[in-house]
């Protein structure tokens, strides 16, 4: 199943406003460091860039053994790691080549949205992480660590009619053809799982089919 087929899917069962629209560009390679490879020194990038109005977007690589065993973000001059975030440190190792970049607003919050696979995903590749900065406040940026299977854009919205931006969360259950889907609200500074609420759905090829629902109206 591709991501378009799910996104047509969930955006059928579950109606919301999207919040988020594509940035165009790309990561640009700048600073670097001296690595040997097949026993010569060669410099290679460690730290890639992506700029937009008022927002600089980094992300690197350990430059050195003290600079941590896990990838992590620079926002503005801010560092965010990654280690610790996400469960046995599965997202360590971002895969760029499946980088996209978005941006959006919701209730007077400004966010930039990331979403990516983990290198060496290989047939797990439909885990998408999605990596949530809220930069309402540029010095002193807010990063919520999230992650879904055939996540996206898509997977942001207001599915509650609560007022607070929710996140659609997809996970295997049991068998893997069969998916729960339930939802995360963002209070108090925290996504929230609303446990009372989820969909059951079964992966037969390229189409989906609702076994439960027990959802909002």
């Amino acid at each position: 199943m591709s991501y378009a087929q799910s996104d047509n899917f969930y955006k059928s069962i579950v109606k919301a406003v999207p919040v988020f629209k594509v940035v165009n560009g790309s990561f640009i390679a700048g600073d670097y460091k001296t690595a040997k490879a097949n026993g010569d020194n060669k410099k290679v990038p460690y730290k890639y860039s992506f700029s937009m109005p008022g927002i600089k977007l980094e992300y690197c690589y350990p430059r050195t053994a003290s600079d941590g065993s896990c990838s992590y973000f620079i926002v503005n001059n801010q560092r965010i790691d990654i280690k610790g975030k996400y469960e046995s440190d599965f997202a360590c190792d971002l895969d760029m080549s499946s980088f996209n970049v978005y941006q959006g607003s919701f209730k007077g919050h400004k966010y930039v949205l990331l979403t990516c696979t983990n290198t060496g995903s290989g047939s797990s590749s439909s885990s998408v992480i999605c990596n949530l900065f809220d930069v309402t406040n540029k010095s002193a940026i807010r990063y919520y660590p999230l992650w879904s299977k055939y996540g996206s854009q898509f997977s942001f919205g207001d599915y509650n009619k609560d007022g607070e931006l929710d996140f659609l969360q997809s996970r295997i259950q049991g068998a893997n053809d069969v998916l729960r889907i339930t939802l995360l609200t963002l209070k108090a500074g925290k996504f929230k799982l609303i446990s009372d609420k989820y969909i059951v759905v079964k992966q037969t090829g390229t189409s989906l089919s609702v076994l439960k629902r027990h959802w909002f109206n």
